[in-house]
């Protein structure tokens, strides 16, 4: 399965010796970066595991290169849900809705260099969860409407 859309990273680096802020994380912020890359998530369909790996410029000084590699394995049960909705509009007529997802929590590993010389490796990550969502809409039209208008699906 590939992801459609970017993949981002936003970095905060912090000082964590230096006197407590008041923001979320302590310490002091001493860099921030922050990329985005059209570069699609590499997974497998029963989501045992997932893998991207993007290269791309800080947002406010595209000399910085940011490099973020991140490895998801498959940790939990296979949670498989479906749903199946009919919404009748009187007169009108009914739009009917389904989704097929997959959910299954997982172990992650991020590994992440900045070209200032934040090197990060091997570095847990706390909650990660991997979901495959297929979702499709059919609207049926009303009576005497020659033209059929689906709504919008919505693959992997």
């Amino acid at each position: 399965m590939t992801k459609q859309g970017f993949t981002d990273v936003q970095v905060i680096v912090r000082d964590v010796c230096a006197a407590p802020a008041a923001a979320p994380g302590g310490g002091v912020v001493v860099a921030e970066y922050s990329g985005r890359a059209a570069v699609p998530l590499q997974s497998d369909p029963r989501l045992r595991q997932a893998s991207v790996t993007a290269r791309m410029q800080d947002v406010d000084d595209p000399a910085v290169p940011i490099t973020v590699v991140v490895r998801w394995t498959g940790s939990g049960p296979l949670d498989h849900t479906t749903t199946h909705i009919h919404d009748r509009f009187p007169g009108e007529g009914v739009i009917s809705s389904s989704a097929n997802d997959l959910r299954r929590t997982a172990d992650a590993v991020v590994t992440l260099q900045v070209g200032t010389g934040v090197d990060l490796r091997s570095v847990p990550a706390a909650e990660a969860v991997l979901e495959r969502t297929k979702s499709r809409c059919v609207e049926n039209p009303r009576p005497g409407v020659e033209g059929f208008y689906p709504c919008f699906g919505f693959p992997g």
